[in-house]
């Protein structure tokens, strides 16, 4: 965890993660299933990154597949480890998140890890 801030805080100042690591101070997430919500940009794609990088699957649970597919295009740009799942998630959407559980069900027993990263709007 302590890792992964760091990763939050190289990313905010402006650091590749990727770039400039102690692989030493990390725990071992190899072959661990995350499910990472708002995974397309900002912070959430730096963290499918890092988690890319260890080795991770990591299920990337967006509202918007193409910008999903662009940010998987720019991770692999920086590592091959991992596996990179984009998966449609609309946290607004009751519906899309019953889909969603359904469909991760259907394609995994176990989930190891999950981030909340998304940002959901409401209006009242």
């Amino acid at each position: 965890m302590l890792q992964m801030m760091k990763c939050v805080k190289d990313y905010i100042a402006g650091l590749s993660s990727l770039e400039k690591r102690d692989p030493t101070d990390e725990e071992n997430i190899q072959g661990k299933i995350v499910i990472l919500t708002g995974a397309n940009s900002g912070i959430g794609k730096a963290t499918a990154a890092e988690l890319a990088e260890r080795g991770a699957t990591v299920v990337m649970a967006c509202r918007n597949l193409d910008l999903a597919k662009d940010a998987i295009a720019d991770i692999r740009k920086k590592t091959d480890n991992g596996d990179l799942i984009m998966m449609e998630l609309d946290l607004g959407n009751l519906a899309s998140i019953r889909s969603f559980v359904k469909e991760f069900k259907r394609q995994y027993s176990e989930l190891n890890i999950l981030i909340n990263n998304a940002g959901v709007s409401v209006s009242w």
